[in-house]
């Protein structure tokens, strides 16, 4: 059993599941948190969300945490076999954080390849996973693993055996924030994130998120890739 937990758009969710091939969810709950508890990946209101916690502990023993926030940094990159010392350094400067490199945790998940690889880098916060660590820290939960949200998806996408070869526009919308990730051929290519200005009930909003679409296309187009969008999907 595995335990995920993600605190998002003021709003805590803890799902239990199993994985064989499908995904099998034991439990699942959502708890609305006060407004501007967490904005954009930033912790506000900490006793709310240790409050919501505590309820459910039984839920969170080893779990994975899940995070988001516009101050993650996150670029799929070609890299030749590197060890993790040359592979950070790399990230620093491909992210462009060399200036700031000591406020940033690095990371990489392999998306395709074994010797010279594509993958997922990322440079994390420092002081975004300490946040979250001592809140979980105080109410005595030890978290096993932290994981970004780009790389969630990455993950879940691949384990989707209808989407591992096709091209498509994955597009997640959550109160006002709207991230498009691209995918080719079934492989990362990259995601960007805009706010929904419109209100949702209107024409105006329909346009919007058409017009979000659009520039993703573009971007396809203007790559000159090989791969043409066959879809895009809204969560």
């Amino acid at each position: 059993m595995q335990n995920i937990i993600y605190i998002n758009n003021d709003s805590l969710q803890i799902v239990s599941a199993l994985y064989d091939g499908n995904f099998n969810i034991k439990n699942h709950i959502n708890v609305k948190l006060s407004r501007g508890s967490i904005i954009n990946g930033t912790i506000l209101n900490k006793e709310d969300i240790q409050k919501h916690l505590s309820e459910h502990k039984e839920y969170l023993k080893d779990a994975t945490l899940l995070i988001d926030s516009s101050g993650i940094l996150a670029k799929k990159l070609e890299l030749p076999t590197l060890n993790k010392k040359q592979i950070q350094e790399v990230l620093k400067y491909e992210l462009g954080v060399q200036d700031v490199k000591d406020e940033y945790i690095y990371d990489v998940n392999v998306i395709s390849g074994k010797d010279g690889a594509s993958v997922l880098g990322c440079a994390v916060p420092k002081n975004l996973i300490e946040t979250y660590l001592n809140m979980f820290k105080e109410i005595d939960v030890k978290i096993s693993r932290i994981d970004i949200a780009t790389n969630a998806i990455t993950k879940f996408v691949n384990s989707q055996k209808d989407l591992c070869n096709t091209s498509f526009i994955l597009n997640i919308i959550a109160g006002e924030n709207l991230i498009s990730f691209l995918f080719e051929n079934g492989k990362y290519k990259l995601s960007n994130r805009n706010r929904l200005m419109s209100n949702p009930d209107s024409e105006e909003y329909i346009n919007e998120i058409f017009s979000k679409f659009s520039s993703m296309m573009q971007f396809s187009k203007s790559q000159k890739s090989v791969f043409q969008i066959e879809a895009s999907y809204y969560i």
